[in-house]
């Protein structure tokens, strides 16, 4: 084993390990790592120099290779040996065996073990015979017949390809001559009405008739009415054949037994249709079950056809064994694959976008309507944070035909969606608060740019459960006393500060409420909120409530504007 081990790739692999780890060849020179391709050249140098049997040509060597007695070759050659292949493992192994505590059994399968499977599917280095590497890829085993249970249905062939190739393989009958051609290949065949004509052909020159078996009508070739009668000794040819016909057909074919007849039969079907059962192959042809089980056998063992389940379950009987011919199976594999592979061929860009703009309603003609087309656009939407100032006029607005703002307030008024920002403030970002600790660095400013998310009231608690989760470091961060969801309040204005404490103690209240609450003007409230708003802390009844925030000119405090705005917007209330 030592002696084979050394034209194996893993000892070179190992020995550069061994004496990197040694510092027999340094990784690192000079302040600058040395270059692996250099490593190596040093290395193998290094071999040769301590072990020149191993880097000389074998033509040159007689016998085994002389193995030194030196420290870095000893250690590559143990670790080869007791770690890479477990030779102990393997001496118990022998052990156990000669002493009778493992008990070996022979098997005969039809196919490798799936614990070979990692030995045959080896790269060609893995091997130290000298076989050839196509051999080696025709003795690959195939995954895909012994998937159990459910794992097989992962693996299933397509129905599809199953159709095509059993349709390709089936014998095309133009005229007589093709029908006796399929008749040799199948030896017996069921009444097919539509080659009827055809038959009476064959029958009148004395090359073909007709077998009766029980209920069933079979038609045979003269060359195979010896194999058939084998095969169905009860059966009589109806008509007989002529007798010039039986001189030069029938007594020239050779003799059969039973089984040989059935494994001839059994190969023409089989080469000509797809996946079957046992149990069909006998029903259609009106022989025993056995014969048909034991001239399967014979032909797996000539390794002709493979037994698995290849058919879809609803094309197949429950928990029944298949047999394929293993030719057509090989088709219906590249069939299968081919069509998988096209399935998940990436598309171009300009296809995706086409599909991206249907997707989100915004190609001509895909855009929805009213209420209902604004609800299933914000559910497609939701958890979604866009600039606040966008939502109607560029999100909305082009999804909903007709789109007005009504629609948005319905929505909000009736409970089916709120509003409000999910994601942390930069200026309460874990990381940016254990930066720069001080709570007086820059205020916080809303804009129109402010992400602002709409989502249904429904899912709200465990969208909000994943933000306070992300911020909550930042109290511990900070070590701020006073804190709302993990949130240092430091950071906001005494205005906003109050108007929320007063949230947190009256509940949803109106602007005007909370004005008179905190004592302060109705323009400071409203810029308080605003800044909630943008934090993430406030939320209001309506979406009429943000847009007052955001319109320009009401926030200018135009006293038309403001009075058009104070019956349609709603209250304030927490976030939370």
């Amino acid at each position: 084993l030592t002696q084979a081990m050394f034209a194996a790739p893993m000892f070179t692999a190992r020995w550069r390990w061994n004496v990197s780890r040694a510092l027999a060849v340094l990784r690192f020179s000079g302040g600058r790592k040395v270059p692996a391709p250099i490593q190596r050249m040093r290395s193998d140098d290094l071999l040769a120099a301590v072990f020149p049997d191993q880097a000389a040509c074998p033509e040159n060597l007689a016998g085994d290779i002389r193995v030194p007695d030196h420290p870095l070759v000893n250690e590559t050659i143990r670790d080869c040996l007791e770690e890479a292949m477990d030779l102990q493992g393997l001496r118990r192994i022998i052990a156990g065996i000669q002493s009778g505590a493992i008990r070996t059994f022979a098997v005969e399968t039809p196919e490798p073990s799936p614990f070979s499977h990692e030995i045959l599917n080896a790269n060609p280095f893995a091997y130290l015979d000298d076989a050839p590497l196509e051999e080696r890829r025709a003795r690959a085993v195939q995954m895909r017949r012994t998937l159990p249970g459910e794992a097989g249905e992962v693996g299933a062939l397509d129905a599809g390809a199953i159709e095509r190739v059993s349709g390709e393989a089936w014998p095309v009958v133009r005229d007589a001559e093709e029908l006796h051609d399929a008749l040799l290949t199948l030896v017996v065949l069921p009444a097919a009405p539509a080659w009827s004509q055809w038959l009476a052909d064959l029958a009148g020159q004395g090359r073909a008739t007709t077998l009766h078996a029980g209920q069933a009508t079979l038609w045979v070739a003269a060359e195979r009415l010896v194999a058939a009668c084998a095969l169905l000794p009860a059966a009589r040819p109806n008509p007989p054949l002529p007798a010039g016909a039986e001189g030069s057909a029938v007594a020239k074919a050779p003799a059969w037994d039973r089984e040989a007849a059935a494994t001839e039969m059994l190969r023409g079907w089989l080469e000509s249709i797809g996946p079957t059962t046992a149990p069909e192959l006998a029903s259609r042809l009106s022989v025993d079950l056995e014969v048909i089980d034991a001239g399967l056998a014979r032909l797996e063992s000539e390794g002709q056809i493979l037994r698995g389940r290849f058919r879809p379950p609803g094309m197949r009987p429950n928990g029944a064994v298949e047999w394929c011919n293993r030719r057509l199976l090989a088709r219906i594999h590249r069939l299968t694959i081919g069509r998988l592979r096209r399935e998940i061929e990436p598309v171009t860009s300009a296809e995706f976008l086409r599909f991206l703009f249907r997707w989100q309603h915004l190609a001509p003609g895909t855009q929805l309507h009213g209420v209902e087309g604004t609800l299933a656009v914000l559910e497609q939407l939701q958890g979604y944070e866009v600039p606040a100032g966008a939502w109607e006029g560029q999100v909305l607005a082009r999804r909903i035909a007709d789109y007005s703002p009504e629609f948005l307030d319905r929505l909000c008024l009736s409970g089916d969606v709120m509003w409000g920002r999910l994601s942390p403030h930069p200026v309460f970002d874990p990381v940016g608060t254990a930066r720069d600790p001080d709570p007086g660095r820059e205020p916080i400013r809303p804009t129109r740019a402010a992400p602002i998310a709409i989502f249904l009231r429904e899912d709200a608690e465990w969208l909000l459960s994943k933000t306070e989760d992300s911020v909550r470091p930042a109290q511990q961060a900070s070590g701020a006393p006073s804190a709302h969801r993990g949130l240092d309040l430091q950071r906001l204005s005494a205005s906003a500060r109050a108007v929320l404490d007063a949230l947190e103690r009256r509940g949803a209240s109106f602007q005007s409420e909370l004005a008179a609450a905190v004592g302060r003007p109705q323009r400071e409230v409203e810029e308080a909120l605003w800044e909630l708003s943008a934090t993430g802390l406030v939320t209001g009844d309506g979406f009429e409530n943000l847009r007052a925030l955001t319109d320009p000119a009401r926030r200018r405090g135009m006293g038309v504007v403001r009075s058009r705005r104070g019956p349609r917007a709603g209250r304030w209330a927490l976030l939370s």
